[in-house]
């Protein structure tokens, strides 16, 4: 990493046709404009406590962006079927509510964003889910 740097790291959200879930890109550079590589991108993500799992972290590929064509990393869909299928269990009296009115993808980016060391506050959670819910 260069030391006293700044990053900036740009995030979207593009909808899968072939796994058919919504699958998260982002991309890194260093304020200079340098795009960070892999390794560096790992590095910044993987806390001292996983330094030595390297291969637990395959789940974040690099492939051209679907929409822009920029160089992008992104989190692999494989298991978020899964993961969606978690939410619709964990709150299942309120799925068609969930669906319809977007908390599904919040839903999904609270549970997502943490691997790239991105919240969503609980308060913040709260407001915009109250926000989606809000009749048009």
């Amino acid at each position: 990493c260069q030391p006293n740097m700044w990053t900036e790291w740009v995030f979207s959200i593009v909808y899968s046709e072939t796994w058919m879930v919504p699958v998260l890109y982002f991309r890194a550079h260093w304020m200079d404009g340098e795009v960070l590589s892999r390794k560096q991108v790992l590095d910044f993500l993987i806390s001292d406590d996983f330094a030595n799992e390297d291969e637990e972290w395959d789940f974040i590929s690099q492939e051209e962006h679907p929409e822009n064509g920029f160089p992008s990393f992104f989190l692999h869909p494989c298991r978020t079927s899964e993961r969606i299928d978690m939410l619709f269990s964990a709150d299942s009296h309120n799925n068609k509510d969930i669906v319809s009115s977007g908390c599904l993808l919040l839903s999904w980016l609270s549970l997502i964003l943490p691997a790239v060391k991105f919240e969503i506050s609980p308060r913040d959670y709260l407001h915009l889910k109250g926000l989606l819910r809000k009749p048009k």
